[in-house]
């Protein structure tokens, strides 16, 4: 039961293009009403689920349907540029990074053709 209730809650979820915080209050809801609904009667396969409680396109298709669309774009237009911010900080870093290893090596080349050499020699009578 806990393995098809898992199935199901995955497939839902793959039909969110976000995860905020209204959707997994939406998902904590359906979680606990198939918890509910397979305390009350065995459910055997995930085509139980699916006949009562629907597919997972028609529970994303309902819950789009009752909320506000344009909130909904705009949460998914700040998370596609807060991943592109983040992926250009991580690009600058890497190069950043390189750019001081490279430099680092440099240095250290030029320290080990530079450095001095000392040699002891012992003059015995």
């Amino acid at each position: 039961m806990s393995k098809l209730k898992q199935r199901y809650l995955k497939e839902v979820k793959s039909f969110f293009p976000i995860m905020g915080k209204p959707e997994r209050r939406h998902l904590k809801k359906l979680s606990e009403q198939i918890n509910d609904y397979c305390l009350e009667k065995e459910v055997f396969s995930i085509d139980d689920l699916y006949q009562d409680f629907g597919r997972p396109s028609e529970i994303s298709n309902t819950y789009f349907s009752n909320i506000d669309i344009n909130d909904f774009v705009k949460r998914i237009q700040l998370s596609k540029w807060l991943k592109r911010g983040i992926a250009i900080f991580l690009l600058i870093a890497l190069i950043a990074v390189t750019v001081y290893s490279i430099d680092s090596y440099c240095a250290y080349k030029v320290f080990e053709r530079e450095s001095i050499y000392f040699e002891e020699t012992e003059i015995t009578d």
